[in-house]
């Protein structure tokens, strides 16, 4: 997207490039997921509003638009054009194999313009059960495969120019596409059972569920930790400052702790990890 559709007017009527405009606008563009019809539609709605709006007003409109950016592109009749879009999608998921649509769904628990290795999705998936050995395949290459087909549906990016399937077989990092991975998480629970720590957050006990993510925004309330059902957790995964109080031996299901992106854990930690998280099956502290 041209720093132009960035621009705002003083009352002088001059353009000039504002730093918070940009910064939430960039907030936008990510969640575009790189996708041409996505973008071109989220600038037309933005040069519509910048003719008319101050600075001010117009930072007001890129939080919104970043907040509720799957809803405003589903139901605002500014996003009309992406109609055939969201019909496309929307009829893909529901058709989407059994056994790739948990894969799928996996996708939410790392934030946006997150750099991930290949192999944790990979082994996490194994883990999780969602890649299990075959008559003609390993619970590996069926796991090479899953990943392969969501890149090929753009759900996954490279971080590189290169794509050959030789290439995606031995590349380190990769990132998930910012569109997919908000259409992901506006899906109903009764889908979508990954349930997100993040800024102030709140209990709302009817969405814990498999998958449990904490982010480094979240504010750590041991209260809200500890008042949780882990009765059904079978992942928790990491990011930023760790505590102690994140483990728990109410997590008799736990198959896969994923520190790799945590902060401060402790071999002391570890020890307890062990004792009390019997059923693991995938433990990272990369």
């Amino acid at each position: 997207m041209p720093l132009v559709l960035f621009q705002v007017r003083e009352k002088t009527g001059k353009p000039y490039i504002d730093d918070e405009v940009i910064s939430q606008a960039k907030l936008v563009l990510h969640k575009c997921g790189g996708l041409p019809k996505v973008i071109v539609s989220v600038a037309d709605y933005y040069a519509s509003e910048s003719q008319r709006s101050s600075k001010d007003l117009l930072v007001k409109i890129w939080k919104n638009l970043s907040c509720r950016f799957m809803q405003e592109l589903e139901t605002n009749r500014k996003f009309d054009c992406l109609r055939d879009l969201f019909a496309w999608v929307h009829s893909y998921f529901r058709t989407c194999p059994d056994f790739l649509k948990p894969c799928i769904f996996y996708l939410s628990i790392f934030p946006e313009n997150r750099s991930i290795r290949r192999r944790r999705f990979v082994r996490r998936w194994i883990a999780e059960g969602y890649s299990r050995d075959t008559k003609e395949s390993t619970a590996e290459e069926n796991g090479e495969n899953f990943f392969s087909k969501l890149v090929k549906l753009s759900m996954i990016q490279v971080l590189d120019a290169t794509t050959s399937i030789a290439f995606l077989m031995r590349m380190p990092l990769c990132q998930v596409n910012g569109f997919f991975r908000e259409y992901i998480i506006s899906r109903s629970m009764e889908e979508n059972l990954v349930f997100a720590l993040e800024g102030s957050c709140s209990l709302n006990p009817q969405r814990t569920g498999r998958h449990l993510t904490i982010h480094g925004s979240w504010d750590r309330d041991r209260i809200v930790f500890e008042s949780m059902d882990f009765s059904r957790l079978r992942s928790l995964t990491v990011f930023g400052k760790w505590d102690k109080f994140f483990i728990s031996e109410k997590m008799k299901l736990l198959r896969v702790l994923d520190l790799e992106d945590a902060e401060g854990v402790t071999d002391g930690d570890v020890d307890t990890m062990v004792k009390l998280l019997r059923g693991l099956k995938f433990l990272s502290l990369r």
